[in-house]
């Protein structure tokens, strides 16, 4: 995953109830660490902070896209791209229109 920080390895293995009166082993539920699941949102490989930042920097100091790239690329040396951060302002506004 991908922090403000660096990179950091979070892993998450999910498990099934095995037990077969188990209501949740009937719904064939996944149980999976809640710290992980609240570091990013499912699937996605930057943290959730990054993406509250990055549209933070887009959307109040008006920071353009390229400017917010070459802050994490030079200044934070993490990896991406400008299309990954375009791609995090979108992700960004739907999290502000969920609230």
């Amino acid at each position: 995953m991908v922090c403000l920080h660096g990179r950091e390895l979070v892993s998450s293995i999910a498990y099934r109830c095995t037990t077969p009166t188990c209501c949740e082993a009937r719904r064939g539920r996944r149980q999976t660490a809640e710290a992980a699941d609240r570091l990013t949102l499912c699937g996605r490989s930057f943290a959730l902070e990054g993406s509250v930042q990055i549209g933070y920097w887009r959307f109040w100091p008006r920071w353009t896209v390229g400017q917010i790239h070459r802050e994490l690329t030079e200044e934070r040396h993490l990896p991406i791209s400008k299309r990954a951060v375009a791609y995090l302002v979108g992700r960004f506004l739907v999290l502000l229109r969920c609230t």
